[in-house]
């Protein structure tokens, strides 16, 4: 029965404050955008499959779907029932979003606010479409500032790809079911997400937290982050790695423990938070590569950073 009810829908989801020069992939979703010929199409096909759309129908449908035209766009096709296909498309589509932006540290500092989907925005109407090509029929969904659009041209794009988004986006298309590739999905969001986290002092917070769930292993209840990243970790994401490097990320955390425990805003080196955020990008790219020689939990990967793991 359940085979039955499943179809195969095209979700098309509006993004805000993003301009494209070009359509192009991210993990199993694709950034476009569509003129009026793509509704006319959509529309033909539905009146040839169903009973004709009233003049009236029409009109609402290109009064609705006009809003669409010209707009960048991320799609995807999902089969499922209904209502897990929304379920499953909104999933992909915010991972698709949060592996771009991981990429975007400069431009989540000098914008007030980096692009986002429609649907994350609360203050704002959200409304998306899909077509079902079983049924050649629509459905609009509508769920009840002052921004600066992020620009990806195509050299902005071939940039991206060489600091590791291409490699992102295959890992999102071969799923596996394993911990640590679930984890890493975790942690594409986490990072995508604290680029667009307004203060900067609650974005180091996020950023050391980002680490810690998988440096520290849970048995040790009293592993000190700080330690294990320096002496563990970054010998192995930066060939570079020296006692200035060491400092800043002392400085880092010491930011972050007086905000915590003190409510105290140190003021923050800008360079030095773009620094964390990229070796965040790193050990992303560094666990993808891990994933992918068959590493497949936390523990695994504890182990080839030599963290002592504490036994129960």
């Amino acid at each position: 029965k359940l085979e039955e009810e499943k179809s195969e829908y095209s979700f098309y989801f509006k993004l805000n404050d993003l301009i494209i020069e070009d359509h192009f992939v991210v993990g199993n979703c694709e950034l476009t955008s569509i003129d009026q010929t793509f509704f006319e199409k959509r529309l033909e096909e539905t009146n040839s499959y169903n009973e004709r759309i009233s003049q009236d129908n029409n009109k609402a449908f290109y009064s609705f779907f006009n809003r669409f035209c010209n707009r960048v766009l991320i799609t995807i096709t999902v089969n499922a029932i209904k209502d897990k296909a929304i379920l499953l498309a909104k999933k992909e589509v915010e991972l698709s979003i949060n592996a771009l932006k991981m990429f975007l540290s400069v431009e989540s500092i000098t914008k007030k606010n980096l692009f986002d989907i429609d649907f994350i925005i609360h203050d704002e109407i959200s409304e998306y479409f899909s077509f079902s090509k079983t049924t050649k029929s629509f459905d609009t969904i509508i769920d009840v500032g002052n921004h600066i659009p992020v620009k990806i041209d195509n050299q902005k794009l071939n940039e991206l790809n060489s600091y590791g988004l291409k490699v992102v986006s295959l890992f999102l298309q071969n799923k596996k079911n394993s911990e640590l590739y679930f984890e890493i999905e975790s942690l594409i969001n986490e990072l995508g997400n604290i680029n667009s986290t307004k203060g900067f002092h609650d974005r180091i917070v996020l950023l050391v937290s980002f680490f810690e769930r998988i440096i520290i292993p849970k048995t040790n209840v009293k592993g000190k982050g700080l330690a294990f990243l320096k002496n563990n970790v970054l010998p192995k994401l930066i060939s570079n790695f020296n006692d200035e490097v060491a400092s800043q990320i002392n400085k880092i955390y010491n930011i972050r423990d007086k905000y915590i425990h003190n409510r105290i805003e140190i003021p923050i080196d800008v360079d030095s938070l773009l620094m964390f955020k990229d070796i965040a990008r790193i050990f992303i790219l560094k666990l993808i590569n891990l994933n992918n020689s068959n590493y497949e939990s936390l523990e695994d990967v504890q182990n080839y950073f030599k963290i002592q793991i504490l036994k129960k």
